[in-house]
């Protein structure tokens, strides 16, 4: 082999590398933007169950009486009671953000308050951390 033919060899592997780099750089910025993305779907389903909790609160309160055990009532679109036992429920919420969903289950406790009405005491929800897998 000449020194052209060597020249030639090094400078191939070289724009071989140098493509390789940016093959790989282009892989992990798009994983990074779908990463993004599916965090961004994941805090607005977060969001809208949270939101869909709260606003259905007094609802929850006036259907829990009238609950057999078992039975099972959809309040909206979101959230869904379950009547567990005499002062237990499971408190089912969905929330859909574009391609994002979140659906949680917790298991709230009937009080009576001084009148004589149950009160249901939703337990706050700890913060979940998501971590999107590329």
């Amino acid at each position: 082999m000449n020194r052209r033919g060597a020249a030639l060899f090094v400078a191939l592997v070289v724009v071989l590398l140098g493509g390789l780099v940016v093959v790989v750089a282009i892989t992990a910025a798009t994983a990074e933007i779908r990463a993004g993305m599916a965090w961004d779907e994941h805090q607005g389903a977060d969001g809208l169950a949270a939101s869909a909790l709260v606003n259905a609160g007094s609802a929850l309160d006036s259907v829990f009486d009238s609950l057999g055990t078992g039975q099972v009532l959809p309040i909206n679109d979101s959230v869904r009671i379950t009547r567990l036992g005499d002062s237990t429920a499971l408190v089912s919420v969905a929330g859909f953000w574009r391609q994002g969903e979140t659906q949680v289950s917790i298991v709230a406790r009937a009080e009576q308050d001084s009148a004589g009405e149950w009160r249901l005491r939703v337990p706050v929800r700890p913060r979940v951390r998501f971590h999107p897998i590329p």
